[in-house]
């Protein structure tokens, strides 16, 4: 027992390890961030790798900065602690951040284990712009988006369809995963005049990817693009994102970002290596 259970921590570590080397070698740089902020546990990384950046003076808002963090981020909702490695592309609100990141998601399983097939995961994404258009266009107050935005970024999905039913009911069908051949003109119809066609990422063929205006991220600094990697047989996302917009000081920030969890990771590859990973 002792013995396996001690194999099972070094393969994570060993996964948290090849993480880490790799967005070393794609030019990140650490940010090392304190457990606690506001005299609260940590839930997320973000806002402390902000203030410590915002700290500096002869940071050039005209180049984009590459940085992580990791450690333990503590969940309120099951009060456990999980870990994880948090990457910025602080980009001061380029679009091409979005592809970017999209594009370094797409080598990072390869990179983890190249022999190890990858073609049942799937990406799911949303997008928290194109959901404030559409529930304006409903006609729905300021007050209830917030209350449907709060909904979906808790997973309260009950709550979220209380409100949308006192409108249209065709809008409903925005807010379950679908293709991009289903989901593209089924926006269209409530965003006219805007012609909406697919991102062009280079993420892998073999991935499954879904569009779903009920992922909005869990934080409420996402502004545009957010999206989620998993796998069906794993109950936690191998890793969660987004664009965000932040204020933190005299600052404000501007970027596009994601959380990497190596233990639903190091799970993913060892259920695909038949536990042996």
């Amino acid at each position: 027992m002792l013995n396996a259970w001690l194999r099972h921590n070094r393969q994570q570590y060993h996964v948290f390890v090849r993480l880490i080397d790799f967005l070393l070698g794609q030019g990140f740089d650490p940010v090392p961030t304190p457990p606690t902020r506001d005299a609260e546990y940590r839930q997320d990384h973000t806002r402390a790798m902000l203030d410590i950046l915002s700290s500096f003076r002869d940071w050039d808002s005209r180049r984009p900065l590459k940085v992580f963090s990791t450690g333990p981020l503590y969940q309120p909702r099951t009060s456990q602690w999980t870990e994880a490695i948090d990457v910025e592309i602080l980009d001061g609100n380029e679009p091409d951040g979005d592809a970017q990141a999209l594009e370094l998601i797409g080598t990072i399983m390869p990179t983890l284990a190249e022999e190890i097939p990858q073609d049942e995961l799937f990406l799911v994404v949303g997008h928290v712009g194109w959901l404030g258009t559409v529930l304006s266009r409903l006609g729905m107050p300021v007050d209830a988006q917030q209350e449907v935005h709060t909904a979906f970024r808790q997973g309260d999905l009950v709550s979220a369809d209380h409100w949308l039913s006192r409108y249209d009911s065709r809008v409903r069908s925005l807010m379950v995963p679908k293709a991009a051949h289903e989901f593209f003109p089924a926006l269209e119809e409530w965003i006219p005049g805007i012609r909406v066609a697919q991102p062009h990422w280079a993420v892998p063929d073999h991935w499954t990817v879904r569009w779903d205006l009920s992922l909005t991220g869990s934080w409420p600094y996402y502004t545009g693009l957010v999206f989620s990697l998993g796998h069906p047989e794993i109950g936690h996302p191998l890793l969660n994102g987004g664009r965000f917009s932040l204020t933190q000081g005299r600052h404000s920030w501007h970027g596009v970002g994601f959380t990497l969890y190596p233990d639903p990771m190091h799970r993913y590859l060892g259920m695909l290596d038949g536990g042996q990973y």
